[in-house]
């Protein structure tokens, strides 16, 4: 049985966005056992600075227990911007993943590419999800 919708927003500044690939930011904790977090949608607004320096293999996403959803953070044509941006994304998985995969674990900002470089902006995550528990 589901909860009701929930939505939490994260500042992420350059710095973290910088040290995705050795340090992931949890977005939406892990809800416990027997529950799994039902991503549904997300937004990424760029608080633009400085743009990153974008070499093609940096891939910022959120993830679960390492499983990726199609909510990935676009290199170029956002965080290359020196304009405030918005991305905004229906999310669902890019596979099927077995529930012991996604049971009790949170939903993170990682890089599964290369850390970003340069660039002084940050981005504001809002994320809108359900808690679900495993029948």
């Amino acid at each position: 049985m589901s909860t009701s919708y929930q939505s939490i927003v994260v500042q992420v500044s350059s710095n973290q966005l910088k040290t995705l690939v050795s340090s992931p930011i949890t977005i939406i904790p892990a809800p416990g056992l027997g529950k799994y977090v039902q991503l549904e949608f997300v937004a990424f607004d760029y608080i633009a600075g400085t743009p990153y320096v974008i070499s093609g293999t940096e891939i910022p996403e959120l993830v679960v227990n390492g499983n990726q959803w199609n909510a990935k953070l676009q290199t170029t044509g956002f965080l290359d911007q020196t304009v405030n941006t918005i991305l905004m994304l229906p999310v669902f998985p890019t596979s099927n993943f077995e529930s012991s995969e996604v049971i009790n674990q949170p939903v993170v900002l990682g890089n599964t590419g290369t850390n970003l470089a340069g660039g002084t902006g940050s981005v504001i995550v809002t994320a809108t999800y359900q808690i679900v528990a495993i029948q």
